[in-house]
């Protein structure tokens, strides 16, 4: 989606952030607000520190693509960039690795350990 289209992958990367964050078994986040579903993740403390300091990034850029906002000042509408995109797509990619990908790797170094003890 991001070669087509920076504001759309930044809308979908929005979704995928608020799923992740809702998922039981990553961030167990339980409101319906994305802004107080990511102070429930920051204070939590679970992921690593600069992770958490991205979510809200994610969460603007997300909603600057999904809502059309207008500057106060200009009243220009601010657009996504497809390197704002790209960064979105990382934050994600990391939010991944922390919640999935490492326990998964940890519970299967446990198994092979436990399996190789007498």
């Amino acid at each position: 989606m991001l070669p087509d289209s920076a504001k759309a992958s930044a809308a979908l990367s929005r979704r995928c952030l608020q799923s992740i964050i809702r998922d039981p078994n990553a961030g167990g986040v339980t409101d319906k607000n994305l802004n107080r579903e990511i102070e429930q993740v920051i204070q939590a403390g679970n992921l690593p520190t600069y992770a958490l300091k991205e979510l809200h990034y994610v969460r603007e850029v997300g909603n600057a693509a999904a809502h059309p906002m207008q500057s106060g000042a200009t009243g220009q509408v601010y657009d996504v960039k497809p390197n704002e995109a790209e960064s979105l797509l990382d934050v994600l990619e990391t939010l991944f690795d922390e919640y999935y990908v490492k326990p998964a790797a940890s519970a299967a170094r446990l198994a092979s350990w436990k399996q190789n003890r007498p």
